[in-house]
């Protein structure tokens, strides 16, 4: 694997002290960027419809904003 990719998929450790909080927004921040990329490809890609992609970015929206700090 490149050293490009490895950087692309290995967690980001951010700079400055994080409490808990912060850390766990910031990962599930991370997977909701991740899983919407996904179903922006599907979508586009014709594998999904629009709608069904943006009903499920909905609901990954809803759950990231639970995790707010």
């Amino acid at each position: 694997m490149t050293a490009h990719f490895q950087f692309i998929d290995s967690p980001n450790q951010g700079h400055g002290n994080r409490d808990a909080e912060q850390v766990i927004f910031h990962q599930n921040l991370q997977k909701f960027s991740n899983r919407v990329s996904i179903l922006s490809s599907l979508a586009t890609g014709g594998k999904i419809s629009l709608e069904d992609a943006f009903a499920k970015m909905n609901t990954l929206w809803e759950d990231l904003s639970e995790t707010v700090p």
